[in-house]
């Protein structure tokens, strides 16, 4: 499991079923399978990998999803 506990401008994952947790985060670049990612703040997701799961609390969140069986949604 990968914790940033602060700002961060860019996080590119394209690992394997690791878990991201993250405070407040500009630019997501997902091409992994199967990562579950928590984002409190998100301003743009870009998600080309297969089965992944971004949720997000608040912010911007502009999302490109053109990869397949992602699961992209604010959390309730």
């Amino acid at each position: 499991m990968l914790q940033l506990d602060s700002n961060c401008s860019e996080l590119v994952e394209s690992g394997s079923g690791s878990v991201v947790l993250d405070e407040n985060l500009n630019a997501l670049h997902v091409s992994g399978v199967g990562l579950p990612l928590i984002v409190k703040d998100l301003g743009s997701a870009e998600v080309t990998g297969t089965g992944n799961t971004v949720v997000w609390e608040g912010g911007t969140a502009v999302i490109d999803n053109s990869g397949t069986g992602n699961t992209l949604l604010p959390a309730n």
